[in-house]
């Protein structure tokens, strides 16, 4: 689902803001995920260097870009921008009936217990597909987090869900970073390709005191 920054909890840089994606930002977006993809074939000390920052796996294109900028209603699409408004990060969310249009088979490959799938089919739930922080701009990803579970909120959506690698490279750094945000993992769905991905759900709603 996403890639970080190598020590995501440092507190971040003042000097950067977070926007809602223009298509301006696209060019800066598409060259920063590229920084991030998992190889299709990677060596051991690439593996132990993807273990310290997080990757991307399945990659999203111009089209996709432009689809969640203008399609605001279904989509969460923020970038956080340095003071030259350089593209440091950004974040990809969609509407999960959105997301179902997409993966119409998604649903059918989940394996979680039946009150999870309940939930998914009862709320109003936002599919978590991409964050991606700059190496090296720590701060970042609780940022975009921070301000993604806001539009969250403010457009009424009750829980977020995404996936996290778990085989065969295990993104540990995104899943420590999503669970330090209180995620927790409440299932997995595998595809045909043979990756493994843990699913993780955070509940947006107000907690009763």
């Amino acid at each position: 689902m996403e890639r970080l920054e190598s020590n995501p909890f440092e507190k971040e840089k003042n000097s950067v803001n977070v926007d809602k994606m223009s298509n301006s930002d696209i060019d800066g977006v598409l060259s920063l995920l590229q920084e991030s993809l998992l190889p299709n074939e990677i060596s051991d000390s690439e593996r132990e260097k993807l273990m310290t920052k997080g990757f991307i796996v399945y990659p999203v294109d111009k089209n996709d870009l432009s689809e969640a900028i203008i399609d605001e209603e279904n989509h969460i699409s923020l970038v956080a921008h340095d003071n030259k408004n350089n593209v440091l990060g950004y974040v990809l969310a969609y509407d999960l009936n959105t997301w179902r249009k997409h993966k119409v088979e998604w649903e059918d490959r989940i394996d979680a217990p039946d009150e999870i799938k309940s939930l998914l089919a009862d709320n109003k739930v936002l599919y978590f597909r991409h964050i991606v922080a700059k190496t090296g701009q720590n701060g970042i990803g609780v940022k975009l987090e921070y301000e993604l579970f806001k539009e969250a909120k403010r457009k009424k959506f009750e829980y977020i869900i995404g996936e996290i690698l778990k085989s065969p490279v295990p993104n540990d750094i995104s899943l420590r970073f999503h669970e330090g945000l209180e995620f927790r993992q409440t299932g997995t769905i595998q595809y045909d390709d043979n990756t493994l991905w843990t699913l993780v759900l955070k509940d947006l709603r107000e907690k009763s005191k």
